[in-house]
């Protein structure tokens, strides 16, 4: 419905808006100064096609992994850091990623990594006999003290209203269930498929039973699985071979349309969280789309799930990765599901925050993602990887603690804040050429609501950088 002529004038009139600060961030972004930029926006047309459109929008979002377990002991700091997040007043996020932990707390050969980055499973180990039926039992879960902080985070976040969808994500099987009982440096068996997934969907099922109602639930059963994740690795993670992958994939697969049936759930598949697109890299994404397609697995589900961690702000790899799509993901959305800088250090300059929006910027245009998320939602490292940042000493010591953004978070809120679930993406181009790449190709997102003015520091937050 194209609604009045004056309806369709004032969409036109915040689609030029939107654009025009878009555009100066992202020739900002490519090195041109601020007056360069100017001068080279204000002669240009901006020409609009609100017929041709693309992508329709499902979020942006972020992971909740490692820091909502400190985050969550205190209810205080919770509701400031979900107010940083998800609130209106914040960065209006609607996507959050919640890691399913594989138990690495309990396991001795993880002492050496971070204490943030061993996880709780809910599932009980004691209850484990040598009989994989187990993990088929709801009554061998702990839901309600297991991870309890990052479950009393998350409760934060959805309460602000704005979420929409609840990403599941496993990094690895339970140790129960891997090949050397740890949650890295081992692999999945086979005869450990159905277990595995079983695991899943009991937690998925009790996610869905809390929230399922008013938030869409995707379930994503691998991270990254390209990656050897062997014993030097920090943090939890599985290693498949693209054979194996599809071969648990299906068994995944068949089971999540069984449990839907059975209860009566609407839990989505997330397939497969590849930890990179590019189709020339010697961790070879082809392989695993070959593999998952010769068993059937591309049919059953209607996106796939991405990484543009070694895409960068490389136009061409994207560009690669969709010419590949074209002819072997055919109708197939893309969701960018991880990315941070991988950088040490925390740059706080707008140099950097235009770094950061400029890949989302690619993997909206370029790649056509409908879905993109950051990875941490809050860090407490030194590192290119957080949204927001907080001191962990500060937090125990005082049971609470205040947070600081970096000019990321005033720059992705300049989308984030206006761009929303269902918004659909339209034609635009400048006319004359602004000189190719991504300027001369940049279209924007249709919306019809009146834009509210952007304040970037928050209500009783201090902003440092």
């Amino acid at each position: 419905m194209r609604g009045s002529e004056n309806s369709k004038k004032t969409r036109k009139r915040i689609a030029v808006t939107v654009l025009a600060v878009v555009l100066l961030v992202v020739l900002s972004g490519l090195g041109v100064g601020i007056s360069a930029a100017v001068a080279a926006f204000a002669p240009v047309k901006i020409v609009i096609d609100e017929d041709r459109t693309y992508q329709t929008m499902e979020g942006f979002g972020f992971s909740g992994a490692w820091t909502f377990q400190e985050l969550g002991a205190s209810m205080e700091t919770a509701d400031k850091a979900a107010q940083l997040l998800v609130g209106e007043d914040g960065l209006n996020m609607d996507v959050i990623r919640y890691n399913i932990g594989a138990g690495s707390i309990e396991v001795a050969g993880h002492d050496g990594d971070p204490t943030e980055r061993r996880t709780e499973s809910f599932f009980i180990s004691e209850k484990f006999k040598g009989d994989n039926a187990a993990f088929a039992d709801p009554d061998n879960y702990d839901f309600e003290t297991r991870d309890a902080n990052a479950m009393r985070m998350l409760k934060a976040c959805i309460e602000k209203g704005n979420i929409k969808t609840l990403v599941l994500f496993a990094n690895s099987p339970h140790y129960l269930l891997t090949s050397n009982g740890m949650c890295k440096g081992g692999y999945l068996p086979k005869e450990n498929y159905s277990a595995f997934a079983d695991q899943l969907l009991v937690t998925a099922g009790h996610f869905y039973e809390e929230y399922g109602k008013n938030i869409k639930i995707y379930l994503s059963p691998v991270n990254e699985p390209q990656w050897d994740w062997d014993l030097s690795s920090i943090q939890e993670g599985c290693h498949y071979e693209p054979e194996a992958l599809a071969e648990f994939c299906t068994v995944f697969l068949d089971k999540l349309d069984k449990y839907n049936s059975a209860h009566g759930t609407e839990i989505l598949p997330e397939l497969f969280d590849s930890g990179t697109y590019d189709v020339w890299s010697n961790k070879n994404f082809k392989n695993y789309i070959d593999a998952l397609n010769s068993c059937g697995v591309l049919d059953r589900i209607d996106h796939v799930a991405l990484h543009s961690y070694h895409a960068g702000n490389s136009a061409l790899k994207r560009k690669r990765f969709i010419n590949y799509a074209k002819k072997h993901l055919t109708g197939k959305a893309v969701h960018m599901s991880e990315f941070c800088v991988m950088e040490e250090g925390i740059d706080p300059s707008i140099d950097m925050g235009l770094k950061s929006l400029d890949v989302m910027l690619k993997d909206l245009t370029v790649l056509g993602a409908n879905q993109w998320c950051w990875w941490l939602g809050a860090s407490n490292v030194q590192y290119e990887d957080g949204l927001i940042y907080y001191n962990s000493r500060e937090l125990k010591e005082k049971g609470g603690c205040d947070f600081s953004m970096t000019k990321r978070y005033a720059c992705f809120a300049q989308v984030t804040r206006y761009v929303q679930n269902g918004d659909v993406r339209i034609e635009a181009h400048t006319s004359p050429s602004t000189g190719g790449g991504v300027l001369a190709d940049m279209r924007i997102l249709k919306r019809g609501r009146k834009r509210r003015d952007y304040h970037p520091q928050p209500k009783g937050q201090g902003q440092k950088g």
